[in-house]
């Protein structure tokens, strides 16, 4: 009989508890509805935001442009970026055939360690 009765005050808490968090979801849910509370501040407040929305349109197009500065580096090498971006372009193509000559032979090494990992790892008896 009392474990009747203790089933039954759990029954009831747990019902009052899923009531509670019903009640705090919905006011969640009511506080994180950004747009239905800015289309509601807009419409008590309409003036306020065209005023504002104004001004800010006004400030922003009264910012400077903003200016570019190039600047020429006549020092040096003649035609040094060139000679840069060629030397690059030369180190990139390199590379990437000494990878394709070596994939083959990266893939077999990486296959070998990745499954005498697995054979080591899940081998072991736990205990």
């Amino acid at each position: 009989m009392a474990q009747e009765s203790r089933k039954t005050e759990l029954i009831g808490e747990l019902a009052r508890a899923r009531q509670t968090m019903s009640s705090n979801l919905g006011a969640l849910r009511h506080d994180l509805n950004f747009v239905a509370r800015i289309e509601a501040a807009f419409r008590r407040h309409r003036v306020a935001w065209l005023t504002g929305a104004a001004l800010l349109g006004f400030i922003l197009a009264k910012l400077p442009p903003r200016t570019k500065k190039v600047v020429v580096d006549r020092k040096g090498r003649a035609g040094g970026a060139e000679k840069t971006f060629l030397e690059a372009g030369l180190l990139v193509t390199i590379l990437k055939f000494a990878f394709d000559i070596a994939r083959p032979a990266l893939t077999k090494w990486l296959r070998h360690r990745v499954a005498d990992y697995a054979a080591e790892r899940f081998s072991r008896t736990r205990g």
